[in-house]
């Protein structure tokens, strides 16, 4: 069950992380390119 909880944890913040991702492509800047 733990196991289960940690995976679906992890699985929140990709979720999060491509929202943000999604939110700042319409800006004009992709916060993955870091150059």
């Amino acid at each position: 069950r733990f196991d289960k909880l940690g995976v679906n944890y992890q699985a929140t913040l990709d979720l999060v992380e491509m929202l943000d991702w999604l939110r700042a492509v319409p800006d004009g800047h992709d916060p993955r390119d870091r150059t």
